[in-house]
Parts: structure tokens; sequence; C-alpha cells
């Protein structure tokens, strides 16, 4: 056993239907689900449930207010994207959890670590991107193709009035489908991308535009950047001006994209709270927390840091990612919330984020703070090598065999364990790993019913249930009706699992499971403070 716990010294969530960690035992205690059908854009209201992430925008705006002031705060809330917005504000309550920790974090700098994975990273900004591209793009094309700035195509036209016949390279004419036809604009759109690069006038733009961007040599590194780029632009707008044109594609898109890359979140943090170590963004699809973990526990005790941010986080539902799940028969599009164990319809789209600062106890009680959760006491990672989506029966238990050997356990000893349960079939398979490594009186909890699958960051969300149920010696009601369990996974349960009402807990140690798309299971052994 370890003499020197690495424990959890501050935790935040945004979560759905929970801003914050209190928010998230209320929702729990209560049985209920956050689950919900709203407005998914294309794919309508009411078909798909998901799990929409409960973020307090005024207390995110107020703690940015106290570190950069209001102006900045409304800046910086107005451009961050889901991922960046949702892991500073659940880290913003991980630091408030623990008066001091704040402090302790920058004196420890620069040995502390910043590990925040996620699983779809914040794709809704590369979605944004590529419809403002392709706007950009059809006003560009339809304004170089006109025949007023295009000598090719008046030559086109003249052949066209006369009954010339197109030509092999000559596109399609739009014009020979019905009006307000589907076929006839995306044959526009061909016939505008063609005829663009036909157009004299955008070839003798492109060749103003590149010597615009060639000119300005800087001399003077301090100040001539700038000065050089405030010339260019306006050299830019007088050309679009002369020529009468709107804005090229490649200046459609926002460079928010840039910031939004996967390693934001964690940067983000770095830069508001003045820390220098290692910040990166471990992608480990499902088990993106539970790897997150691990590598900062790793760290922690081989040395390499004093403490770690550790989390997770994910966008807000997104209509393309609902699709994708649902096109790999993961999630149903019947309206209704589908609860882990029962008819195994799939699971619910979520996002959100949940961040734990975690440090060894001495270093803790050495500042004169104490731990707000649990000692983690077991962690490991392993692949299961068979299949992207099914896990195996025989992959996940690597993980778990290593981690509660780690801990240095027994089966008897293990009071709760939290299931990664998406309410597909593979829910059954999972049974056979508690058979084998937890006890009798081991109670098991599942909780996607209430929270959805966010990719990377559920697993945070249901490890922290997972410790206040233990801290608390009572598992919190999961929402699951005992009557609704499957016919043949009720009897594997062994009323193990815990359903309506909760159930009173005896015991220290805690399992947490993630299976991540991939193959990749993250297994957390967790130990109660005294």
């Amino acid at each position: 056993m370890q003499t020197d716990r690495i424990v959890v010294a501050g935790w935040g969530v945004v979560a759905p239907g929970a801003s914050g960690v209190s928010a998230l035992r209320s929702l729990l205690l209560q049985g209920k689900s956050a689950i919900t059908t709203p407005n998914l854009g294309p794919l309508g209201e009411g078909l798909f449930a998901v799990g929409q992430p409960s973020l307090d925008e005024a207390a995110l705006h107020g703690w940015l207010s106290a570190h950069w002031g209001p102006a900045r705060a409304t800046q910086w809330v107005h451009r961050a994207g889901d991922c960046v917005k949702f892991t500073v504000a659940a880290c913003a309550e991980a630091l408030e959890s623990n008066a001091g920790l704040e402090a302790l974090l920058r004196a420890l700098d620069p040995r502390v670590r910043v590990i925040l994975g996620t699983g779809l990273t914040d794709l809704g900004e590369a979605f944004r991107a590529r419809e403002d591209l392709t706007r950009a793009t059809r006003v560009w094309e339809s304004f170089w193709a006109d025949p007023a700035r295009n000598e090719a195509r008046r030559v086109y036209e003249r052949a066209r009035a006369e009954g010339a016949q197109p030509t092999a390279h000559e596109p399609e004419d739009y014009r020979a489908h019905a009006e307000d036809s589907l076929a006839r604009y995306e044959a526009l759109l061909r016939f505008n991308a063609y005829w663009t690069t036909q157009s004299d006038q955008r070839a003798r733009f492109e060749a103003q535009l590149r010597e615009i961007e060639r000119s300005g040599a800087v001399s003077d590194l301090a100040r001539g950047p700038l000065r050089v780029i405030a010339a260019r632009q306006r050299a830019l707008r007088s050309l679009l001006e002369k020529f009468g044109a709107p804005p090229p594609p490649w200046h459609g898109v926002d460079p928010q994209l840039l910031w939004s890359i996967p390693n934001a979140p964690a940067a983000e943090l770095t830069m508001l709270l003045g820390l220098h170590g290692p910040a990166f963004a471990p992608a480990g699809a499902c088990a993106a927390f539970g790897l997150s973990l691990s590598l900062a526990c790793e760290a922690i005790a081989h040395g390499a840091c004093d403490a770690a941010i550790v989390g997770a986080c994910d966008p807000s539902p997104l209509p393309e990612v609902v699709a994708a799940f649902h096109r790999a028969r993961l999630t149903p599009a019947c309206g209704t919330r589908n609860d882990p164990f029962t008819e195994l319809r799939g699971t619910h789209v979520a996002g959100g984020a949940c961040v734990w600062i975690i440090t060894r106890e001495s270093v803790l009680r050495a500042h004169g703070l104490v731990p707000v959760g649990p000692a983690i006491v077991g962690h490991a990672v392993s692949s299961d090598a068979e299949h992207m989506i099914t896990p195996s029966e025989e992959g996940p238990r690597r993980a778990i065999g290593q981690a509660i050997a780690m801990a240095g356990i027994t089966p008897g000893q293990i009071a709760l364990w939290d299931l990664h349960a998406s309410g597909t079939p593979g829910d059954a398979s999972e049974l056979a790993h508690v058979r084998q490594f937890a006890g009798p009186k081991t109670r098991l909890t599942a909780r996607k019913g209430q929270l959805g699958h966010g990719m990377g960051v559920a697993g945070g969300w249901e490890i922290t249930a997972l410790a206040l149920s233990l801290r608390d010696q009572y598992a919190m009601d999961t929402g699951i009706d005992r009557d609704a369990i499957h016919p043949e996974l009720a009897a594997s349960t062994g009323g193990a699992l815990v359903t309506r009402g909760g159930a009173e807990v005896h015991g220290d140690y805690a399992v947490k499971v993630s299976l991540g798309v991939g193959g990749i299971t993250s297994c957390v052994v967790i130990e109660r403070m005294a």
C-alpha cells in the first residue's frame, strides 16, 4: 500500500443537468436524469435524446473577471469554444473547492502538469469553419464566374445563344435543369466553380494580390512586422474595392479554429494560472479521463511533478456526432431515454468537462490543506486489440487486474464498482469482469442513462459520482428501474446493481472502468479518505 497517497485536492464538473459537484450530487440523489430531446437542427427535435451540458456562464465570467478584469473576461467568453469554456469552468470550481489550492499550485510551479484528455475535441469549430469556407467560396465563385468579369464566359454565352453545343471540357449548364430544383442548384455550383478558373479578371486580381503579399520586407523586428501587416491589410482592402470583389474564401474562416485544437483547454489553464509545467491533451476516446489521471499519477509517482490538473472535456452534442453515433447503431432515434442493462438500444451523446486537481497527500497537508476527494491507489490502461467498438472480455481484464494489484486490495474490499455500461449489448460482457474481480458484496452503478455518454468526459462524471457515493457510504440512485432490467441480464447482476432508491455501501474502496472506442480501457481504484 502507498504510504504517501496521491489524493484529490479539488474537483469540478460541467455535466448535463449539473453545473458543479454539489449540483451533480443533488441530481443523482434525486434519481433524476438530465437526458433531453432538444432541437438538433437538421436532426430535428424529439428523435434523439442527448445530454446537454449545464454551464453557469455568470459564475465563469465572475471567476475570469477576478483574474483578468471584466472586459477581457467578456471577450474571452465570447471567443472561447465549448471545450475551453467547460474545462475552465470546471477548473475554477476545483480551485474554489479548497481555499488556498490556487496559491499552492503557483507555489509548486513549474512542477505542476496540466493533462486534459479529450474524446472528440472541439469539432464544432471545425464544422463551423467548413461552413464559413463553403459559404464564402460560393459567393466568390459566383462573382468571378459572372460574364461581366469573365471573357471566356462571355464567349460561351454568345456561342450558346447561337445554338453551339458545349465542348467536352465545359461543365453541364445549370439552366438545363428545372428552376428551383436541387439538381439545378448543384449544377450551378459546379458551373460557377469551373468558370471562376477561366476568369481573366480573377487572374489579374490574384497577380496583384501576390505582389501585395510579397511586399514590405521587415527591417525593424521590434516594430516593423505590425506596420507591414497593417499596410498589407490596407492594400488588400483597396484591391477588393478596385475590383468590387467580395472577401476571398481564405478570409472567411475564423482563426478561432486554430485556438480550438485538442491541447487548447490545457494551454488556456496554464495562461490563466501562470503555470509553466507541461500541458497537453491525450486522446483516449471514452477512457480519456482515466488515461489522463493515470498519466498524471505516474508523473507524480516518478517524481516528475508534484501536482497535476487532470480531466477531460467534450463539446455540446453536435448533430454530426449524433448522426454518426446513430449510423454506428450506438444511439437510437426513438426520442426516449435508454438506461444501461435495460432495452440495450444504445447510449446518448453528451458534452461537458470534469477536472480533478491531484497531488501527494504530504504536499497538500504541508501547506495546511486537506483532500476534498478520495485517494487514487490504483490505475492502469490497456488495449484489447480486437475490435474498434465492441470490447473483448479478455482485453479489459489486463487494465482491471493491474489497477487492483497496484491498490493491493482483495475482492471483498471493493465496496463499489462503476461500469462503463453504454446501454448496448456490450453491457453483458462487462458483467464478466465484475464476476472475476469483485466481491459478493460489491455494489454496481451505471449512470449513462442519467448523464449520457460524453465521449471523453463521461468517465470523469462517473468517477466523481463514485467518489461521492464512497465518501457518503451511500450509492446514489442510478435511475434504473429494477423491473426494466433485461431478463437475460437480471440474473447476471445478482441483485448487485444499484437501481432506483439507491443503496447503502460498506467499505473503503471503489473501482471505475471505462471502455473506449479503439479498444482502450482505463481502470482506476480509489480509496475513501478517513
